[in-house]
């Protein structure tokens, strides 16, 4: 059920040019979802591999690499994801109440997507790529629970699953195809 009325419009302000949203899937699992529906979508992209920010490594637990996807057609926009095991505050207490297998398994499958690039013009191509992507997931990419992070953060887990439910509603009918 997508998102309708006064919070479409809320969230479109809220969201202007610049999309980022926690997904409960890995980054290398995001990566094939999202690969496979460009694909399938036809649109040309290029992928490489980035260097995370300290502050991404830091406040995400990001490791040293994360992965951009550059759309090109049929229209240009920017897809970059990177890991998120835990917060500093969560890591730390971890460490304290399990084993590295145990928080390992409690802190896996769980990415930061960012989507740049967002205009009047991206915006239904964006929209079928976030629609195609959450039709091939396993299960909803705002579902966290998964992730010790996120069985407490009710607010947080609303607000996420209101960012990628947000894109479903997005009228697609004006997204052109690569020729």
């Amino acid at each position: 059920m997508p998102v309708d009325g006064m919070l479409r419009k809320v969230l479109t302000l809220y969201i202007g040019r610049r999309w980022r949203s926690f997904c409960g899937m890995s980054r290398e699992q995001f990566l094939s979802r999202a690969t496979d529906s460009l694909d399938a979508l036809g649109y040309e992209y290029s992928t490489e591999v980035i260097d995370t920010t300290g502050a991404e490594k830091l406040m995400l637990g990001a490791g040293d690499e994360g992965v951009r996807i550059d759309v090109e057609a049929p229209v240009p926009f920017t897809v970059e994801a990177v890991t998120a095991k835990s917060n500093p505050v969560v890591g730390y207490m971890l460490k304290f109440f399990s084993t590295e297998e145990m928080r390992e398994e409690m802190t896996a499958d769980v990415c930061v997507v960012d989507v740049r690039g967002i205009d009047a013009d991206s915006r239904p191509a964006i929209a079928s790529f976030v629609s195609e992507l959450v039709e091939r997931s396993d299960r909803p990419p705002w579902r966290l629970t998964h992730h010790v992070g996120f069985r407490l953060a009710v607010l947080l887990r609303l607000k996420v699953k209101l960012l990628w439910r947000y894109w479903l509603g997005v009228d697609r009918s004006t997204a052109t195809t690569p020729s």
